[in-house]
């Protein structure tokens, strides 16, 4: 009989900053005197410690501590960035450098309060945050970076006159009901506001700049294709349960129509030569796909994931089926003898 080992708790260090560490960590962790600094994501997500003493600092150092319950460091320690992010045990402070929000640490109170004097709110300074619910931004504010709000909260966001930019992916996957983009915005970037599924009332300024899927899965916005140069590259609105591609398409690009709930039935016209990479991945009720004859490839992945997927024939013209195109079908289609068929595509033959 194997007699179950415990890997004995070890340290990672090099030049005096912990990188990580091995075995299982204890639920009490002392950080060694002489510790210059504990380096970034080294105990992200380590589920096991509840009591923390430790000399110094790292960018989400310890992220995801949730059953943290109690942190001793030196009030001159400068904390990284999201190192102690939605940590009970730390009280909750907003990280500002240079008139911009970067992040916080403790658990974000559900309407916390920005200072006047913030310019811009970072990158990811608020990703993920569960409890955040209302934010309401100062007057001065004028940019809001990329993922700054994205998948969590909040439900509730005053913008104000004069903000300039709000970066990609900024809200995506947040709770909003509705949104009031002021007219000094010029630039509403890629996917910004995708997958807001609540967002029911929205009013944007017709001048502004607007990245690719910007609304995505929006329903306060109208269904529309997102076409360039003979590529369907994505889709603002929800799409409906039956959709036609419009002549003239010679492409579906990567990743265009992704993840996409809703869609149960898709007619491809016979302009189109190439599915892309990821084109319909999980695409969880499409049911039928007809492809054209004249089409040539099958990129990967396009299809897996399509469990309900019942209705498809690859014609013919198909030269190429690439990795897992079909992976996860119920019913996989038979592949043409005379298309490629790449390794783990799916299909029969």
């Amino acid at each position: 009989m194997k007699k179950n080992k415990t890997k004995s708790f070890e340290l990672i260090m090099k030049n005096r900053v912990i990188k990580g560490y091995k075995g299982v960590c204890p639920a009490r962790l002392v950080i060694p005197e002489g510790t210059g600094e504990i380096g970034n994501d080294a105990f992200n997500c380590c589920l096991t410690i509840e009591e923390l003493i430790v000399p110094e600092r790292g960018d989400r150092a310890f992220l995801g501590c949730s059953g943290l319950k109690k942190a001793v460091y030196p009030a001159k320690a400068a904390l990284g960035v999201h190192a102690f992010k939605d940590i009970p045990a730390v009280p909750f402070a907003l990280q500002i450098e240079n008139g911009a929000v970067t992040g916080y640490n403790g658990v974000c109170p559900e309407r916390p309060a920005i200072p006047g004097e913030v310019r811009s709110i970072g990158e990811f300074a608020f990703f993920c945050c569960k409890t955040l619910k209302e934010i309401t931004l100062p007057e001065g504010l004028r940019e809001i970076g990329d993922w700054a709000f994205a998948a969590g909260g909040p439900e509730k966001a005053g913008l104000p006159e004069g903000l300039g930019r709000i970066g990609e992916s900024a809200f995506a996957g947040c709770r909003l009901k509705e949104i009031n983009i002021p007219e000094s915005v010029r630039e509403i970037g890629e996917k910004a506001f995708c997958c807001c599924k609540s967002l029911k009332k929205v009013t944007r300024p017709g001048g502004a700049a607007t990245g690719s899927e910007a609304f995505r899965e929006v329903p306060a916005v109208p269904f529309e294709l997102q076409i360039e140069n003979g590529a369907v590259t994505g889709y603002n609105g929800v799409c409906p349960e039956r959709l036609a591609i419009p002549g003239g398409v010679t492409e579906i690009s990567y990743d265009a129509f992704c993840c996409c709930m809703s869609l149960k039935e898709i007619v491809l016209p016979e302009s189109v030569k190439r599915l892309k990479a990821f084109s319909f991945n999980s695409c969880e009720r499409l049911e039928k796909a007809v492809l054209p004859e004249g089409l040539r490839r099958i990129g990967d992945y396009a299809f897996a994931g399509c469990g309900a997927l019942k209705t498809v024939c690859i014609p013919g013209s198909v030269r190429e089926v690439g990795e897992g195109a079909f992976a996860g079908c119920k019913n996989p289609p038979r592949i043409p003898r005379s298309g490629k068929r790449r390794k783990g595509s799916g299909g029969k033959r």
